[in-house]
């Protein structure tokens, strides 16, 4: 009985297993697809700030967006 019973208890801790492994891999592909969002939206901000044109604060907040580009 006693092979059962742990042969129970394995296939539940794979089981387990399994599913907090699922739940990491679909969690890491929602962070993947945030840092993309976040990426093109800095790049976007960087981009205004190269056209010209721009207030001082805005140009600062263009040099902070691009300055963030190199840190994802």
């Amino acid at each position: 009985m006693t092979d059962l019973s742990d042969l129970a208890a394995r296939e539940t801790e794979i089981a387990e297993k399994t599913k907090v492994i699922t739940h990491l891999t679909q969690t890491l592909s929602h962070t993947r697809s945030c840092l993309e969002i976040a990426r093109t939206a800095l790049q976007s901000i960087a981009d205004e700030g190269k056209k010209g044109g721009v207030s001082e604060s805005h140009a600062r907040c263009c040099e902070i967006a691009s300055e963030a580009l190199g840190r994802i």
